[in-house]
């Protein structure tokens, strides 16, 4: 069924596999969250019309079934800015996609992404475009660049955030791992050594980087290649945020310790 996940992070014909109901009436119509020009901020939208607007037969039982359907949701701070989605249904009811979406699909970096990325960032973009338009195969060449390019940078920030007894362990892991030339070895050495702030629930997002790198693109359609180049970038930019944020706040907390202990002199 449509859920907030759908409706707000994917895109274009990537397919979202669920049971889809066989009557429009039994559709889900989510809340969902997204920005808005006119309220300069993230807002709540409600769908506008439910999924048999503009059908003449209004009232009566109407199949889902490889149904093509334009909805709005409008923005409830302005009540004015609107997201318009073109969303098609499975023949079979096994999935739903989007085919068009207006605002489009924002590739839009934050700017603490932006500037880690530095002079990958175009090419973090050429990877947002294709995925936009569900171009998996091109989309997933593009984040593993990033990623072979970035992945020294990003073990070497890891220590920052590490006790000292997890970090002798890293630090030698690390120098073996810099002697590899490869990214999925690198990251083969270093895979159980991540500390726990970076594996949410115990979920470790370098295996998925590991594994994504391991499987071949020439082989994979552009729909397979679609959901890995989510997971690689859905990883990398958790890794990046997490990394960050522990590290600022790690060394804010340092500069206060520090201000308090200068004081008491």
């Amino acid at each position: 069924m449509p859920n907030k996940e759908f409706l707000e992070t994917y895109p274009l014909y990537r397919k979202f596999r669920c049971e889809v109901p066989t009557g429009l009436l039994d559709v889900p119509v989510p809340t969902i969250n997204l920005y808005c020009r006119i309220c300069k901020s993230e807002q709540t939208y409600q769908m506008v019309y439910d999924y048999r607007y503009g059908d003449p037969r209004i009232g009566s039982y109407l199949s889902s079934e490889g149904k093509i359907l334009r909805i709005a949701y409008k923005c409830a701070g302005c009540q004015k800015y609107e997201y318009i989605f073109l969303l098609r249904f499975d023949e079979n009811l096994q999935y739903m996609e989007k085919v068009g979406q207006y605002p489009p699909w924002s590739i839009k970096i934050e700017k603490s992404l932006a500037e880690i990325f530095g002079k990958y960032e175009e090419t973090y973009k050429k990877g947002l475009i294709n995925e936009s338009q569900g171009y998996g195969i091109g989309a997933f060449a593009y984040y593993r660049r990033i990623i072979e390019e970035i992945i020294d940078e990003l073990l070497d920030s890891i220590p920052e955030i590490m006790g000292e007894t997890e970090k002798a362990a890293y630090m030698d892991a690390l120098q073996k791992a810099k002697q590899e030339k490869d990214a999925t070895s690198k990251i083969d050495l270093i895979i159980d050594l991540v500390p726990d702030v970076l594996k949410p629930q115990g979920f470790n997002p370098f295996k998925v980087i590991h594994d994504q790198l391991s499987q071949g693109i020439h082989v994979d359609t552009d729909e397979e290649c679609l959901e890995k180049a989510a997971a690689l970038r859905d990883a990398l930019i958790f890794l990046i945020n997490q990394i960050v944020r522990n590290r600022n706040a790690k060394r804010e907390f340092t500069a206060s310790m520090k201000k308090l202990l200068d004081k008491k002199k």
